[in-house]
């Protein structure tokens, strides 16, 4: 029991301490300094480098009185596990590397031999300067490069590289600072000297302030309530059981290692002295042997060997920035999701469609195969501009109901499509649970009265930027592992499975308001009331992979437009989706360096078409508008509308029908 609370109060101490950091040079010290000594306390430090850094946190709890916060007079030194392990890198002329220098790490704390056998050579130090002037050169030109690949102009490239250099002049001050230190040390050496002189980096951190044993107890007990408990109150009041005792297993293995961690007793003592083990420092004699020494080392090294795998490094902190970085996103997510709310779509504008002039199909090249559908999924009318035709539904999926009208009258012609709002109101007022999905139900009643289309919306708000990730995160991560595993691809079969079992954890509640779960329900109950023989699903991204799984679930041909595909995810839908009836019943249209399409692994069924945008711009491969004018390019407008944007995606002008020219009547777009 003491045991365990002697543990709870190291870790609290070192945790919420106030400190202060002191990063600084120590020149032509010839002995290290003794056990819990301080190397700022030593003649050799350059004085004129000395650069300290204190908190806000730290300033807050000094304010605080005594007996919550206690203030150290003058600061205690606290360590770290190099300062433990007495671990110093020596940079000889044998170990000197061209880019050891501009390649440690910010903090490291390293030690150049300037004078003696293994001193540096002047032209090695200097090679080591040049090229960290050289890395820090190329690290701003690498910024401005990137900066003119993504269609900055010349202003903006020299303005915001002015500004990164100014937020980053603490590089060249390094630099700055180690010459100086470097010329100094070299002024004070005794080249007859045969004793080997150093020069130091070192980055020291003090305690300023502790807080008081109640505080510690009272901050442990915070932390045990809002990161313990309450997350899995939580989870078990939504219902959530498995993810819940998962969440408790690895909550108390995590503790475990937090609160009864070695690496902060290590640094809370300061050396390994207290340890089982023979030192030279501490022990009685004025000059150690060469079997002292040996046997220092030895220690040393087995110790080292032994604290390095258990002590918590740059893994640690890269992990937590990258969980921490995953949750503010989510969180603000969250925070639009509720901000924005919800919405009916935006207003249409159907100037920029043009009836008097047509796109021909390619003379003598390949159209895409799949320009004209097959008798599967052609719309009624016309099966030639099939694949066109899905792509603009797609697209209007996201205009407001009132807009509808128009915009079918001007693609298709007057009265030929509907949109059924009030049939899919009607349908959603009878739901116990609605959701924010949004789709359209498009209807021919001249052409054939028993062909509709459902049409799915993409993201659009925050709430539709949660679903993507509910459905896609986990196949996402997958294809992240896949990529960089060597032979990644021979884990293709069996990486649907490893989905799956994440998607064990995802409860009844969840599932029951996924997107997918409404529009196929919708699907059926159209089926069921017999009100059309031929349905068809479409959408565009999020809408698009939400119509192939709703597709596949109700055995209904879907034609998606960018959307996420369903191959790895598919297990982990209710009901699940098999790859039969992916391959039989969903197509998907795939742009050039479109990202969304290329989450998770695409079914038997899809056609890949051209985007123009520059290598930079690849999102825009994303726009519906952009994809719709590459068909109607490639495999000709027919009897529908032009559109003016297709011009400045880098089409070529369509030819006129009519007596209007084209700069005339796109003249608001162009």
């Amino acid at each position: 029991r003491e045991f365990a609370k002697r543990a709870i109060l190291l870790r609290m101490k070192h945790s919420y301490s106030g400190c202060r950091t002191r990063t600084f040079f120590v020149e032509g010290a010839q002995a290290l300094p003794t056990a819990n000594e301080s190397y700022e306390d030593t003649e050799n430090v350059d004085t004129e480098f000395v650069a300290t850094t204190i908190t806000l946190y730290t300033r807050l709890t000094q304010w605080l009185p005594d007996k919550y916060f206690f203030e150290y007079n003058p600061p205690k030194r606290q360590f770290n596990i190099e300062d433990v392990l007495d671990r110093e890198v020596f940079v000889t002329d044998a170990t000197w590397s061209l880019e050891k220098f501009f390649c440690r790490r910010a903090k490291a704390r390293s030690v150049m031999v300037v004078n003696g056998e293994s001193s540096l050579t002047d032209a090695q130090v200097w090679s080591s300067l040049i090229c960290a002037c050289l890395g820090n050169l190329l690290i701003i030109v690498l910024f401005a490069g990137f900066l003119a690949f993504n269609g900055v102009n010349t202003v903006g490239i020299l303005v915001l590289t002015a500004l990164f250099i100014f937020f980053n002049r603490e590089a060249a001050k390094n630099l700055y600072k180690f010459y100086d230190s470097y010329n100094d040390t070299l002024k004070k050496r005794n080249p007859n000297s045969k004793n080997s002189e150093t020069l130091y980096q070192i980055s020291e951190t003090h305690r300023v302030t502790r807080p008081s044993d109640k505080i510690c107890w009272i901050l442990f007990g915070c932390e045990i309530f809002f990161l313990l408990v309450f997350p899995f109150w939580m989870l078990c009041d939504i219902g959530n059981g498995p993810i819940a005792h998962l969440f408790a297993l690895l909550a108390l293995f995590s503790a475990f290692r937090h609160y009864f961690n070695v690496p902060v007793v290590l640094t809370e003592l300061g050396n390994l002295e207290y340890l089982d083990g023979k030192f030279i420092r501490g022990r009685d004699f004025e000059e150690p042997t060469l079997e002292d020494k040996a046997e220092d080392w030895l220690e040393k090294n087995r110790l080292s060997k032994i604290v390095a795998r258990i002590s918590q490094g740059a893994r640690k902190d890269t992990w937590s920035n990258i969980i921490a970085g995953i949750t503010v996103i989510f969180f603000l997510l969250f925070l639009a999701a509720f901000g924005a709310g919800s919405n009916n779509g935006s207003e249409a504008d159907t100037s920029n469609l043009l009836h008097d002039f047509e796109y021909k199909p390619l003379p003598n090249t390949f159209k895409y195969p799949t320009c004209s559908l097959t008798s599967d999924f052609a719309l009624p009318g016309s099966n030639e501009t099939a694949l066109a035709d899905y792509t603009f539904l797609a697209g209007i999926a996201y205009n407001s109901p009132e807009s509808m009208p128009e915009l079918l009258d001007t693609w298709f012609g007057k009265d030929v499509a509907q949109d059924n709002n009030e049939l899919v109101e009607e349908y959603r007022s009878g739901l116990e649970t609605d959701s924010a999905v949004h789709y359209k139900l498009i209807t021919f009643p001249k052409l054939n009265p028993e062909f509709a289309i459902v049409d799915i919306r993409g993201t659009n708000n925050g709430w539709d930027m949660i679903s993507d990730a509910q459905l896609w995160s986990a196949a996402w991560l997958a294809q992240a592992v896949r990529a960089v595993l060597p032979l990644g691809a021979i884990w293709s079969p069996i990486i649907d499975n490893v989905v799956e079992m994440i998607g064990v954890l995802q409860t009844e509640t969840l599932r029951h308001v996924a997107f997918y779960v409404q529009t196929a329900d919708f699907v059926d109950h159209l089926k069921d009331q017999n009100m059309f023989k031929e349905l068809r699903v479409t959408g565009h991204s999020l809408g698009g992979g939400l119509a192939m799984i709703t597709g596949a679930q109700t055995e209904t041909p879907a034609v998606a437009l960018s959307g996420p595909n369903t191959i790895i995810t598919r297990n982990t839908l209710e009901p699940k989706v098999s790859l039969d009836s992916l391959d039989k019943y969903t197509f998907n249209i795939i742009p050039d360096r479109d990202p969304v399409p290329a989450i998770d692994d695409p079914a038997k069924n899809y056609q890949r078409i051209n985007c123009l945008a520059s290598p930079s711009r690849f999102v825009d491969c994303h726009t519906a508008t952009r994809s719709l004018c590459d068909i109607l390019y490639t495999c000709g407008s027919g009897n529908r509308p032009v559109l003016c944007e297709c011009v400045a995606f880098g089409y070529p002008e369509p030819e006129p029908t009519g007596d209007r020219t084209f700069k005339r009547a796109c003249k608001a777009f162009l």
